[in-house]
């Protein structure tokens, strides 16, 4: 769980892992939780100029990380390691990104694509479902450089849809499409909270230990945070509970978010209420678990879009959607 650099002439020029934090027992590397911790990885042969960002150069899945992961005590790579960079040009790499500025019948799709030696060219591919249907050029439709950001912005879109997208990069030596993703254009926003300041329309409710929600900013970043350490794992059961959300006005509901989390410790929770009061012990009210509906960060501090998750089961005047914070005296992470 130490952080690696390799320099040449005080100039870094490789990494594996972050200097400035600690991931308890490894780094997740191509979605592999603690991948450097009883694996073997080896850089991708296509990998000539290494990335020092190491949340870059990890990945989060086997498209686009720079790595590959094999079980502990493989020693076929030990000493030397064959990249395809003698000069030619290879596929190119494709990465799609969220989409942004979701809003009424319209999205940003936005993507990055490195060109690995040869002219390539960039569209996205975008429909109702994973076999898309439609294809649109990329700004900038070509590029020779890498890791080259490329954006289209959509309009026209059905309002409470669920659409598919991926960027998809074309050079001399091949075709890479980027991983598939989906968003939700919607007309109405029912609340949109930003923790800019402080916890905003949302509130807390400690149910055990005396730490609890608060807010919290790095960089340009705001956010709500939870931790249950404090001089040591703490036990914790802590609320973020959204405001009363009246769903009678509105049809096809959905949510999604952001999360990251560091250090070892229960998973966070998501749960909807239809019968909440709006205060006091949420324990008292009928909660369904909509946890494993989202996608979660995966550690090392890396941001994790949750994809759309579906409320449109719940029905009332006074609907709550909570995050459940755990902890124990073995382990607290935070998020």
């Amino acid at each position: 769980d130490d952080a690696l650099g390799l320099f040449k002439n005080d100039v870094l020029v490789d990494i594996i892992g972050d200097p400035d934090n600690d991931p308890g027992s490894g780094w997740d590397v191509a979605g592999v939780g603690s991948a450097t911790a009883n694996h073997t990885i080896v850089r991708k042969s296509s990998i000539c100029s290494p990335q020092t960002d190491w949340t870059i150069s990890a990945g989060t899945s086997t498209a686009d990380s720079e790595w590959e992961v094999y079980g502990s005590n493989n020693w076929d790579y030990i000493g030397f390691h064959i990249a395809n960079c003698g000069g030619g040009a290879n596929p190119p790499t494709a990465i799609t990104g969220d989409a942004t500025n979701i809003s009424n019948g319209s999205a940003t799709l936005n993507g990055t694509v490195s060109a690995n030696g040869a002219v390539t060219t960039i569209t996205f591919e975008y429909g109702t479902d994973d076999t898309y249907g439609n294809t649109v050029n990329a700004d900038p439709n070509t590029t020779t450089g890498s890791n080259t950001p490329v954006s289209y912005d959509l309009s026209g879109l059905t309002n409470g849809t669920t659409y598919h997208y991926r960027v998809v990069a074309v050079n001399s030596e091949g075709t890479t499409q980027g991983s598939d993703k989906t968003f939700v254009p919607f007309a109405d926003i029912i609340n949109e909270e930003g923790f800019d300041n402080d916890l905003g329309s949302w509130s807390q409710y400690s149910v055990t230990g005396d730490q609890i929600w608060a807010q919290d900013a790095y960089g340009s970043a705001t956010y709500a945070k939870m931790s249950g350490y404090s001089g040591g794992s703490n036990e914790n059961e802590d609320w973020l509970i959204s405001p009363a959300l009246n769903f009678d006005n509105y049809d096809n509901e959905i949510m999604w978010f952001e999360t990251a989390m560091n250090y070892s410790g229960p998973d966070l929770m998501l749960k909807v209420s239809e019968d909440y009061s709006g205060s006091g012990d949420p324990n008292a009210a009928t909660w369904t678990d909509l946890t494993a509906s989202a996608a979660w960060s995966g550690g090392g501090w890396s941001w994790q879009h949750s994809g759309v998750v579906d409320l449109s089961t719940f029905n009332g005047t006074n609907v709550y959607v909570a995050f459940i914070y755990t902890s124990t005296v073995e382990g607290s992470a935070t998020w």
